[in-house]
Formats: structure tokens, C-alpha cells, sequence
């Protein structure tokens, strides 16, 4: 267990904690609705996303997303995923109107992503 992650720099807010904030999946999954990923959350159960079809993990075959709309126009800097323990590496960002600005398959790109553990996982 590490550090907490460091607060955004001063000014700078969560956007996700905005009412205009939206979350969409392509799949339920197993755990909760789509919309928990704009939280916190202190449930490791309830306030998590997976794309599974039970409660023992059972991934939902295919490629799947979530899709997150600010419900404004951003100028974003950098971007923060808060992964469980088996977090996936082959993810994309992509924004309205541009290319895609991270792809996790891509070597170049792998040596942008940093991360640092913090909080709890079960087991």
C-alpha cells in the first residue's frame, strides 16, 4: 500500500464531481451501473465498474467502454484512471473532435503512464 494519490494542482478541480458529468457503458457488468465511476466511492463492492457477468469475475467477452461526457468544453492536462489491483493495460482515451490522445497497446505511449498505489483491495 502507498501514498494517497497528490491533490490536483491548486485551481484545478475533479471534473468528474460536476452535475453536467455523464457516464455511459456499452455493458452493465456485474457490480454496479455505469455512473460509479464518477465517484470516490468507499465500497469496494458497490462503488466499482467491471465488465463481468457474475459475482466470480466472469468477463463479458468483446471490447467494451465507458464513455464520460464533462457536459462542457475542457481543456484537460492529464487524466486520472483509478484502477483495482488487475487494472487493464490496453485502454484508449479519446476525445470529441481530436485524435485519440492514449492508447495502452502502443509502445510510445506506454512511457506516458505513470501510477502510484494507494487505498484498499480486498485479498
Amino acid at each position: 500500500k502507498g501514498a494517497a494519490p497528490s491533490p490536483p494542482p491548486r485551481g484545478l478541480a475533479e471534473l468528474t464531481t460536476d452535475p453536467r458529468c455523464a457516464a455511459t457503458c456499452d455493458v452493465r457488468g456485474n457490480l454496479g451501473p455505469c455512473a460509479v465511476v464518477l465517484s470516490a466511492g468507499t465500497d469496494w463492492i458497490k462503488d466499482r465498474w467491471q465488465a463481468a457477468s457474475d459475482m466470480g469475475g466472469t468477463a463479458i467477452k468483446g471490447a467494451h467502454f465507458v464513455k464520460i461526457d464533462l457536459g462542457r468544453d475542457v481543456e484537460a492536462c492529464s487524466f486520472r484512471l483509478d484502477w483495482e489491483t488487475a487494472y487493464a493495460s490496453d485502454y484508449k482515451i479519446l476525445a470529441d473532435g481530436a485524435d485519440e490522445l492514449f492508447d495502452g497497446t502502443r509502445k510510445a505511449h506506454q512511457a506516458w503512464r505513470t501510477s502510484t498505489e494507494s487505498g484498499q483491495s480486498p485479498g
